[in-house]
């Protein structure tokens, strides 16, 4: 329960500040369904919020909402003690020991989701050597175990871990089941992404509290156990969908209406249920669920159900499937329905003496209708502004509400009341509207967790539609109705008799002629049958097409289009008066390098010659388009027999979007390969270059010879140069370390002029256009110089040493829908633009989509390597931003690099000295942990030789021992990836609480070890990358130790 007295008011960051006097507990939210939601009107909902505004409103406080970019900074933001509590969050060991845990509330396991292709034969207990992919937030012991078997992948988020397994990086990945379940059924990808196994793991759902308010935790436990008491747990979690859907039976039951004579007894749910001679479920959408679901190859029986439970869905009637069901969003949030399988008419039925006054739907505007509560029309009057609904239980208390004048009118499917009422013997005194009160189509409806179930169903369907088998089946229950029924043929007998003798003398004196105009008037009424059976078939096959969200394209025998909705025509961009995309210049390709395909390639003409395509994938070039489309095609030949004009279905699906995702989800995961083999090496590179720097800088020192010393030098260039290498590297895999400062980019620019002008020859002129009073930006300039250097090196070469160079820049405001439009991976924020643009002779299409690839280059051997533009987008993303590119062959090309603006950071003032002086240092003791041997050999020596007392340890769980055996330590100097159980960072944990104030540096061969989630390091924390020179060790000493004695 929402509190409806809560008002807030937005400030600052987005958090919902209420103005009380009451005491006040803080939440997090981010957009992250179903935990944390948001209504239409922008009301902050989901699990999260709904369960903390219940717990706040019994405890009389206050709940305040503070917004959070992603789910992790929602955790961080609640381990720091800025948000009181996670209401409902899953028990996971990354809320660490800063929170506490209240009693249970339920409880959510976590299972292995894999393709569908891969699902048969998947064993979680014993799989091996797989990509499987999991959150931090989300790690336990056992899913841990299961990442040590096999090569575990950390992923930010469940996205990440869906368009893995779809684009067959990942073989698996591990989430919570609810949540996955909930996303890959909201995205209507459920049928391809399924959970495999038994649950890897159990955790308990409880309220996440942190420590500074471990006051309320009591109160919050006996919150729960009232809560549980009266059930209110249970219906908050239905109402927010947490929940685990049962697995599909080998046999679905599906749901048929128990005849209740309430109802009406059979009749009432005539002509869509009915009981065959036999006794046996019958009736229109009984055989149109049996016709299509045995095409799709489907095991079920029938179970008889209350229909008061029917219309409230398959869960609430404790079934998998229900027949015919119209389609609404209402029904939408609590069932799974297919495409439209028919239509649904609700038609309005009076009193005959009202019949000339209520003639119209509009009519019965302020009138009083009768409906059947939980029925479409139910749902379609109670949002009917124009009419006051009276709910009835049976079909019979509404119509004997209807003669009793409670209501004006009564809402039902058409001709049900009508049956009812000549059941009863007085059909004359009830009138039904010709024209509908309401249309909607009908459904398949499913209980949720049945995907597979559904897309066989919406595979079959649209065929059967179009099938004669259906146009029969319509016919046989929806024909014209019967005018002269038993009472009207006896009146007309009474009449006839009469007449009969009036005109017996007249009839034969026309009989011959009257036998001519009757032989003329029955060949114009059989042609007039025809000509109507055709158009009537004719629209029948229109409203199918046009209902359906893919394109559809009918054939005739003769390879012409006889029908074509209007998916199709935009999909193939397909002008009015045309048929065919070809006459339009346009053409079909079979993969991303091919030519187009012609004759009998094409895949229209394949459909023709009667080659059956299922979900073949084609691109599509409409003319003058500057991207194709990806179309995946399907095809189906109707014999002769079922139709006698139409000889071929084609079925269009624009996957365009998902192709997109894919190849992007590909593309990642080369960049995360490449990565993950470029920090590993570079961390032992690394370390052999600091033994390498680390002895010549001794070497230098104890030796007094000008050609040694000359040599000594080479070799420390070299080393540089190969430091330098790795850093360049590590930048396209986004794991390099940046020294960040806050920067003026135009003065970055303005100083880069001289060695731009050596870079490009006399013939390129160079623009600039930089905005005054840009904002400043917090970025690595080596790294910011780097990548202007190779975007403006690129530039040359594209334009062949001649044309004009423009470097320009702004300042922006990114707003959401700039990002939704473009589908960037930006926070909503300022941002500082740096365009590049050159009149080159631009980049394909086809080598814009590989063109941050690493090693990717259309330059000739030698030439380049391929790198740099890696290497600037790995930097422009790790700093925050991103890089767009524009081209057009024979044009030029921009590329546009967006950075963060700075928030709070105020530009530098030129001329400082921000070099610590040099403290007395020989009286330090210093703890040295280091794995290896030469590293920290080499250390140690530069260390004692500035006079300092060192201790060395190789591993953190000796460095641990010594810290408690040895006197007092001055100054941590620490490797952060060790063997043993202590890393670095753990070993700073350990000895923080023992001695506060000890300074600590950390040391590193791969930055990205510096940079992980929980690692303890804090801002005053010095890190050093190795290989670290002599004087960059000794300064950052000088600098911890002079804070420390401050």
């Amino acid at each position: 329960m929402v509190s409806l007295l809560l008002v807030v008011l937005l400030i600052g960051s987005g958090a919902l500040r209420a103005q009380t006097d009451r005491p006040t507990l803080t939440v997090g939210w981010v957009l992250s369904p179903p935990v944390w939601g948001m209504e239409e009107d922008g009301t902050k909902s989901g699990l999260f919020i709904e369960f903390a505004q219940m717990i706040a409103d019994d405890l009389n406080h206050e709940l305040v909402i503070k917004e959070y970019p992603t789910a992790g900074a929602a955790v961080l933001g609640q381990n720091a003690g800025e948000t009181d509590m996670m209401a409902g969050a899953v028990a996971f060991d990354v809320f660490g020991a800063d929170n506490l845990f209240s009693d249970p509330i339920g409880q959510t396991q976590s299972r292995m989701f894999v393709h569908i292709d891969r699902a048969d034969g998947w064993d979680a207990n014993t799989v091996s050597g797989e990509v499987i992919s999991y959150v931090a937030q989300t790690l336990t012991p056992e899913v841990d175990a299961i990442s040590q078997r096999n090569i575990g992948v950390q992923v930010p988020n469940l996205d990440s871990g869906i368009m893995g397994v779809l684009s067959g990086n990942q073989a698996a990945f591990i989430y919570p089941e609810e949540a996955a379940s909930y996303l890959l059924r909201e995205a209507r990808i459920d049928h391809l992404v399924v959970p495999v196994g038994e649950p890897v793991s159990v955790v308990d759902r409880v309220v996440v509290l942190h420590r500074s308010r471990a006051d309320l935790l009591g109160p919050i436990n006996d919150v729960i156990a009232q809560m549980k008491a009266q059930g209110r747990l249970d219906a908050l979690f239905a109402k927010n969908r947490v929940e685990i859907y049962d697995p599909a039976p080998e046999v679905l039951t599906v749901a048929f209406p128990e005849f209740d004579a309430s109802f009406g007894g059979p009749s009432g749910f005539a002509p869509s249920y009915v009981l065959d001679e036999n006794g046996a479920p019958s009736g229109y959408a009984i055989e149109i669920f049996r016709a299509v679901a045995d095409r799709a190859g489907l095991k079920y029986e029938f179970r008889t159900i209350s229909p008061n439970l029917i219309v409230q869905g398959p869960a609430a009637a404790g079934v998998d499937i229900i027949p015919s069901l119209g389609i609404s969003e209402a029904r939408r949030e609590i069932m799974d329905q297919t495409v439209p399988a028919g239509h649904l008419e609700i038609s309005a039925t009076v009193r005959s003496e009202d019949a000339k006054a209520l003639a119209a739907p509009a009519d019965l505007s302020g009138k009083n209708v009768g409906v059947i509560e939980g029925s479409y029309a139910f749902i379609r009057a109670q949002r009917d502004p124009t009419v006051n609904a009276v709910t009835f239980d049976t079909p019979d208390e509404m119509l004997d509400g209807l003669m009793a004048e409670q209501v004006d009118a009564v809402l039902m499917l058409r001709t049900h009341i009508a049956e009812l009422a000549d059941q009863r013997g007085y059909p004359s005194k009830i009138s039904e509207l010709d024209q509908s009160m309401y249309e909607a189509e009908r459904a398949i409806s499913l209980r949720f967790g049945l995907g597979q179930a559904r897309e066989a169903l919406n595979r079959e369907l649209p065929g059967y539609l179009l099938s004669a088998e259906f146009a029969e089946l319509r016919e046989k229950y929806y024909g014209a109705p019967v005018f002269w029924n038993e009472a009207r043929l006896r009146q007309l007998t009474t009449g006839l008799i009469v007449l009969a003798v009036l005109v017996l003398g007249l009839l034969f004196a026309f009989l011959a002629s009257e036998r001519a105009r009757r032989r003329a008037k029955r060949a114009n009424e059989r042609a007039e049958a025809a000509r109507l059976e055709a158009v009537d078939l004719s629209s029948r096959l229109h409203a199918v097409m046009e209902a359906s969200s893919n394109g559809v394209v009918a054939l005739d025998r003769h390879g012409q289009v006889a029908m074509m909705n209007s998916q199709a025509r935009d999909l193939l961009e397909i002008g009015e008066g045309r048929h065919w995309p070809q006459d339009q210049g346009a053409a079909y390709f079979a993969d991303e390098e091919g030519e187009a395909l012609k004759g009998e390639e094409d895949p229209f003409r394949r459909a023709l010659k009667s080659q059956s395509m299922e979900g073949i994938l084609y691109q599509f070039h409409g003319e003058g388009a500057k991207k194709p489309k990806h179309i995946r095609v399907s095809s189906s030949t109707i014999p002769p027999e079922a139709s006698g004009e139409i000889g071929t279905v084609v079925v269009l699906n624009d996957v365009t979007e998902y192709e997109r995702q894919r190849k992007e989800s590909l593309r990642s995961g080369r960049m995360s390969a490449v990565g993950q083999l470029t920090g590993g090496v570079a961390h032992d590179f690394n370390n052999l270059l600091a033994v390498i720097m680390g002895n010549l800088e001794l070497m230098k020192e104890t030796r007094d010879d000008p050609k040694l010393d000359e040599m000594i030098d080479a070799g420390l260039a070299a080393t540089r140069h190969g430091a330098d290498l790795t850093m360049s590297l590590l930048a396209f895999a986004r794991q390099s370390r940046l020294e960040v400062e806050v920067l003026d980019l135009n003065s970055v620019i303005l100083d880069a002029q001289n060695w731009m002008r050596r870079a490009l020859p006399a013939s390129i002129t160079v623009e600039t256009s930089l905005l005054a009073g840009i904002w400043p930006v917090e970025l690595d300039r080596s790294s910011l110089e780097s990548a202007l250097l190779n975007l403006i090196v690129n530039a040359r070469d594209a334009m062949g040493g001649m044309g004009r160079l423009t470097i320009e820049t702004a300042n922006l405001r990114i707003d959401e829908a700039y990002v939704d439009s473009r589908d960037e991976e930006l926070a909503v924020g300022r941002y500082v633009l740096l365009a590049v643009s050159d009149t080159g002779s631009g980049i394909s299409e086809q080598n814009l989509d590989r063109l941050f690839e690493p090693f990717f280059t259309t330059k000739g051997p030698g030439e380049g390597s391929g790198v740099g533009l890696s290497m600037v987008q790995g930097f422009v993303k790790q700093s925050g931003g991103t890089v767009q590119v524009y081209s057009e062959l024979g044009v030029g090309t921009t590329f546009k690099l967006y950075f963060p603006a700075s928030k709070d950071a105020v530009m530098p003032i030129s001329g400082q000295d921000s070099k610590a002086p040099t403290v007395a240092k020989n009286t330090a003791r210093i703890l040295l942990a280091e794995d290896n041997k030469e590293v920290r050999k080499v250390l140690d020596t530069i260390l004692k030789g500035a006079g300092y007392t060192v201790v060395t340890a190789k591993t953190g769980d000796e460095a641990l021992e010594l810290f408690h055996s040895e006197p007092k330590f001055d100054l941590l100097i620490t490797d952060i990836v060790m063997p043993g159980k202590l890393q670095g960072t753990d070993l700073a944990k350990a000895i923080r609480p023992l001695q506060p104030d000890l300074p600590f540096i950390f040391m590193s061969g791969y930055a990205a070890e510096a940079t992980v989630h929980g690692n303890g390091l804090r801002p005053e924390d010095v890190r050093l990358m190795k290989p670290a020179g002599k004087e960059d060790l000794l300064d950052a000493v000088e600098q911890q130790l002079k804070i420390a004695r401050e």
